[in-house]
């Protein structure tokens, strides 16, 4: 369960009860969002369930696998694993690639920059902490990438003041308890290793290689959906 009593690495990310509902308002709006289009690059990991126990300042979160889980087609591995000394070595081979770094440049960091460039021009909304544990990547059942991202944890984000203006969504404005999250500029970045335990195959010269390729990518598809 959630616990506003956090510790370790995390001890920022407290689930108290108001984080609790913010997060079932995104998740809302998420689906809301699709409705009226699907994502091309993006899987939301919706949360549409939540208990809260006010006076203790707790909430508990339910996320909603659905298709994620039932459908046999399609493998979802963690981008902390994507990165992993072993396992990232692994699926790269199995693709025929003997370079797992730069497969992983393609198959990992080109898409999180289509998908966040996505996510933020349709939403107005991107990741607070935006590491590895937050994606998952989708591969097909023989561990091919299909170019789509899994986000989950819409509880860790920001949300842009105007770009939910735009939306008509000015409801989620006032109704968002927490105030510190709503900005009136865009914070966009990707920490594929924050957290992690860096590979050998991953030198700080490929690490800023994945940063410029990131915000390159982004950009270009940013720009492509907004003008």
């Amino acid at each position: 369960t959630s616990t506003n009593q956090t510790g370790g690495a995390w001890k920022d990310k407290k689930q108290d009860y108001k984080d609790g509902f913010d997060i079932l308002m995104i998740s809302d709006l998420m689906k809301k969002v699709q409705e009226k289009k699907p994502f091309e690059h993006t899987v939301i990991m919706q949360e549409p369930l939540v208990f809260g126990v006010e006076q203790i300042d707790q909430s508990i979160v339910i996320r909603e696998l659905a298709d994620i889980a039932i459908n046999s087609e399609f493998v979802y591995v963690p981008g902390f694993s994507v990165l992993h000394e072993k396992t990232g070595q692994e699926i790269a081979k199995i693709n025929g690639s003997s370079d797992p770094a730069q497969f992983w440049n393609e198959h990992y960091v080109i898409p999180m920059a289509k998908s966040a460039a996505e996510v933020v021009a349709r939403t107005g909304i991107w990741y607070d902490s935006p590491h590895g544990q937050n994606f998952l990547v989708e591969l097909t059942k023989d561990l091919k990438p299909t170019g789509r991202i899994v986000l989950r944890d819409l509880g860790d984000i920001y949300i842009n003041k105007q770009v939910m203006e735009a939306l008509g969504e000015k409801d989620v404005l006032t109704k968002f308890a927490t105030k510190e999250s709503i900005k009136t500029s865009l914070s966009v970045h990707f920490g594929p290793l924050h957290g992690n335990i860096a590979p050998s195959w991953i030198n700080s010269a490929v690490y800023k290689s994945y940063a410029k390729n990131f915000y390159e990518v982004f950009k270009n598809e940013y720009y492509r959906r907004t003008g």
